[in-house]
């Protein structure tokens, strides 16, 4: 009876010490086995919607976490608009380029603006992968 104790405890500790090794596995893998962003780009920055190409690819299903930042300049120092966090659940798919509107809020008056877009990939054990691209400065008109 004790060897069987003694045998299912030595299991639990070698699963358990198998399963910390795969989490830290994960934990130290690099964003892009999931996803990798190659660029972003201005389409159109005037009035109300400002418009931006983006190039990424997703090498494997996981869920995404965006949140895009506008920064912008008005000669008194930067100021900062953000956009609200949004979440998608993807399948994978090859390099891709998409059009897309930036959903925060936008500022009143002329500036240079850039985007910081900052996206998180959700891999196993629920660990957040932090990748993220910055647009070149761009003139925004109201």
């Amino acid at each position: 009876m004790k060897d069987i104790k003694f045998k299912i405890s030595l299991l639990a500790v070698a699963l358990y010490i198998i399963f910390g090794v795969i989490y830290l596995f994960v934990l130290l893998l690099p964003s892009k086995i999931w996803f990798k962003y190659y660029s972003i780009d201005i389409v159109s920055a005037q009035g109300r919607n400002i418009v931006f190409s983006s190039t990424y690819e997703k090498s494997r299903p996981a869920t995404l976490f965006y949140n895009d930042i506008l920064r912008c300049d008005f000669g008194q120092g930067e100021q900062r608009y953000s956009s609200n966090l949004s979440e998608s659940l993807l399948n994978s798919f090859p390099k891709i380029t998409v059009k897309w509107t930036y959903e925060g809020r936008v500022p009143t008056k002329k500036g240079v603006c850039r985007l910081d877009s900052i996206i998180k990939v959700q891999a196993p054990f629920g660990i957040l992968k932090p990748t993220g691209i910055q647009s070149l400065p761009f003139a925004y008109t109201p």
